[in-house]
């Protein structure tokens, strides 16, 4: 379960943060699916834990920072540069601009009741 967290400028549009809301589940989880993890095209709730915060500064470079953090594997981190790159190849398509993507591999553990 990628936790996904935009912080954006107050001046982002509704519409922008709706198109993210939307497609951002779907693009991480397609760009970190692994063999420990597979992506089958079928997103239920909980898949993905997204968060949106009017965070960043008017004087901050970026209107928006997508920050990820999912679980380490071994076939995530073999190539992290390039599923960032995927991430932000997506958002740009989508017409999104001043952004960037940090991904974080902790080790970590779920529990759930």
């Amino acid at each position: 379960m990628p936790i996904i967290t935009v912080s954006h400028k107050d001046a982002a549009t509704e519409a922008v943060l709706e198109t993210l809301r939307r497609e951002l589940p779907a693009i991480v989880s397609r760009a970190l699916a692994c063999p420990e993890e597979p992506y089958d095209g079928d997103l239920r709730p909980g898949d993905a834990n997204l968060r949106f915060l009017a965070a960043l500064p008017v004087e901050e470079r970026l209107d928006f920072l997508v920050e990820i953090r999912t679980k380490w594997t071994r076939s995530r981190s073999a190539n992290l540069q390039e599923r960032s790159d995927d991430i932000r190849g997506a958002l740009e398509g989508l017409g999104l601009a001043g952004f960037g993507v940090w991904i974080e591999l902790p080790h970590a553990a779920w529990s759930q009741v």
